[in-house]
């Protein structure tokens, strides 16, 4: 779901005649805008298809970065990558906090650029601002700062080129600025990327190596054209396309991506919030909540535009969510990626792609059912930067209405606030009780003096804003209400999910400990696909007795799959002691209690008592399909 890098260049396929088109226009233009859909490969054409063709030429210097919540500081990080290359990490990290502090003084991005140039005579300088759209959920003097700033550096120094990737959504923003739109849209300067046409897609999934002209795997007789069907150039496939096909690769058997692999990931429409579900639904009850509020975080609600990923910081998502973020980030899950700001140095989150947002039914509901706290949290935080950017000024807290929101939904959703959102509000409170306070005082100052019908006209007006707030902080507790039928609702849930739970096979693992990468890999598979392992590494707690919950585990189990290798059975056929106990503990049960399902890991010699049982070989390009297709058929009869 990543964009392709200039690492991949060499698996970058679909794009060539639009890449060369790039390069002919950052030669002719000082400035040239990529704009398209989201997931239409903005930021791969430039990484993977525009730089490497730049970079063969050898007389370009190349920068990049995105503006993030500080563009003048990632602009600064990109120049000193360039000018400084030689430099470590720690040592570049520190030239950029200097060029950054003077930046913010007075020193001009021309004159940076400029000396760059002077130390690299008949170069040329390529920065690429990506993801541009993020400069927009900013306060508007940092917008125009910015922009003005890449104008003037373009102005004064013939041999800098800019370009940005930008949603088609935001051009809005370009246009409304005229200095801006007379240089970013003029003809032949600007390239909209559209879909790509079916060649183009076919290029994609058919990879070709471009060294042998041979293809780098095969697939099946009609697998493309039934991708091709499914994809219908859509603005936006692109990303769900890609996971697809990583699905796919994963599941190749011997070289080939086959239909029944295709069928089983769901396909391009599905292979994503299929992958997201699976991951959402190995979670804990807690986890599932945590990663509900930690997924409402990362997402920026549209107004008039689609919603959108947003960086959230660690504090914002809380440190009790962090463990998880990380467990999502990881290479089994990859539905969030995780950074650092390279400004103040706090880690940060966002989802791995918009198409997760776009596709992922779960999450959209999430959104929908939540939009009215989104749409005011967004809001908040941009009242907050408000008051920060102004000192923190009195005239710039919420007061009236916003102040009363603002202080229902802290009642109501404490924990889904960050300490500084918690901080504006309360803060906020204390400055209106003050003026309460000053209002008070002022009545006794009027009742003093004898002004009884000024008294009664502001008397009257603190009693109606004290029944506004009586009827808002009413209408906040009906809330209660709801949440009891909700909780209730949840209970019918889970004793409905408990019934369900109950129609679903439960199998139990047996292994010898030699096998145990092998009996992991099994544990997830049957897992991910909806059937309830049981294995003693994953399922008993510390300190409880081994053997004794063996024996429950076997005796609640509706399968036992008896694992065998050379690790567990010797050339006479004995088993390993742990299989023995297992098998023993089957063997002593009721006849048809417990099903059993040898599986091979490897070719080795089959104990004579277990002829009579049907085999699986794990080991077999379709082994795990094998054993599953045994266990559902059986579970069917039984049923």
């Amino acid at each position: 779901m990543s964009a392709f890098t200039e690492q991949n260049k060499d698996l970058f396929f679909g794009r060539e005649d639009f890449a060369e088109q790039l390069v002919t226009a950052v030669k002719r233009h000082p400035l040239v805008p990529v704009i398209g859909a989201s997931g239409s490969g903005k930021s791969s054409v430039v990484f993977a298809g525009l730089i490497p063709r730049l970079r063969a030429e050898k007389t370009w210097l190349i920068g990049s970065f995105r503006p993030q919540s500080q563009p003048f500081y990632g602009l600064a990080s990109a120049l000193v990558r360039i000018r400084y290359s030689e430099l470590n990490k720690n040592q570049q990290d520190e030239q950029t906090s200097n060029l950054f502090e003077r930046m913010q003084e007075n020193r001009k991005l021309w004159q940076e650029v400029t000396d760059i140039l002077k130390e690299h005579p008949g170069k040329r300088l390529l920065l690429v601002v990506d993801q541009f759209e993020e400069l927009y959920a900013l306060d508007k003097q940092t917008q125009k700062q910015f922009v003005d700033a890449l104008l003037e550096a373009i102005q004064f120094n013939s041999n800098l080129k800019l370009v940005l990737t930008i949603r088609h959504e935001f051009l809005d923003y370009i246009m409304n600025y005229p200095p801006f739109n007379e240089v970013a849209l003029q003809p032949n300067g600007h390239k909209f990327l559209g879909t790509m046409n079916r060649e183009e897609m076919k290029s994609v999934i058919e990879l070709i190596d471009r060294s042998s002209q041979k293809p780098i795997v095969e697939l099946q007789d009609g697998l493309t054209e039934r991708i091709l069907d499914e994809v219908q150039q859509e603005p936006g496939n692109l990303p769900l396309l890609e996971f697809a096909l990583t699905q796919l690769w994963h599941k190749q058997s011997l070289g080939q991506l086959t239909h029944q692999a295709y069928s089983e990931i769901g396909g391009v429409a599905k292979a994503l919030s299929n992958r997201a579900e699976v991951v959402y639904g190995n979670l804990s009850k807690e986890e599932q909540k945590q990663a509900q509020r930690i997924f409402l975080q990362l997402v920026r609600p549209g107004e008039g535009t689609e919603d959108t990923r947003r960086l959230a910081t660690r504090a914002e998502v809380g440190e009790e969510n962090w463990n998880l973020v990380q467990e999502l980030a990881g290479e089994s899950a990859r539905l969030v990626v995780t950074g650092r700001n390279e400004t103040t140095g706090e880690e940060t989150v966002e989802v791995v792609h918009e198409a997760l947002i776009r596709e992922w039914q779960s999450l959209r509901e999430w959104i929908e059912n939540d939009r009215a706290f989104l749409t005011w949290r967004h809001q908040l935080r941009i009242d907050m930067e408000r008051w920060r950017s102004a000192d923190k000024d009195e005239g710039a807290l919420l007061r009236g209405a916003l102040l009363a929101e603002a202080n229902g939904w802290l009642q109501q959703r404490l924990d889904e606030l960050s300490s500084a959102e918690r901080i504006f509000i309360e803060e906020s409170k204390r400055f209106q009780e003050r003026e309460a306070k000053s209002s008070r005082n002022f009545l006794q100052l009027l009742d003093t003096f004898g002004f009884t019908n000024l008294e009664k006209r502001v008397e009257t007006k603190l009693q109606k804003l004290k029944y506004l707030q009586n009827d808002y902080d009413v209408l906040s507790r009906t809330e209660d209400e709801l949440s009891q039928k909700i909780k209730a609702l949840e209970k019918q849930i889970i004793t409905t999910n408990n019934e369900l739970n109950e129609s679903i096979p439960l199998v139990f693992i047996s292994y010898a400990k030699e096998d145990e990468d092998n009996a992991d890999q099994l544990y997830q598979g049957l897992k991910e696909r909806g059937l309830k392992p049981w294995m003693d590494k994953e399922d008993i707690l510390p300190g409880q007795e081994w053997e004794l919950q063996i024996r429950k585990a076997i005796d609640k189990c509706d399968f036992l799959i008896i694992m065998f290798s050379s690790s567990s059975v010797n050339k006479r056929g004995y088993l390993h002691k742990e299989i023995k106990m297992a098998l023993t503990i089957a063997q002593e049960m009721p006849e048809d209690s417990i099903f059993l399902i040898p599986a091979r890991l490897e070719k080795c010699v089959i104990p004579e008592n277990m002829n009579k049982y049907q085999w699986v070989d794990l080991f077999s390009s379709n082994g795990l399909e094998k054993l599953i297709q045994a266990i559902i058929t059986e579970w069917s009869r039984k049923s």
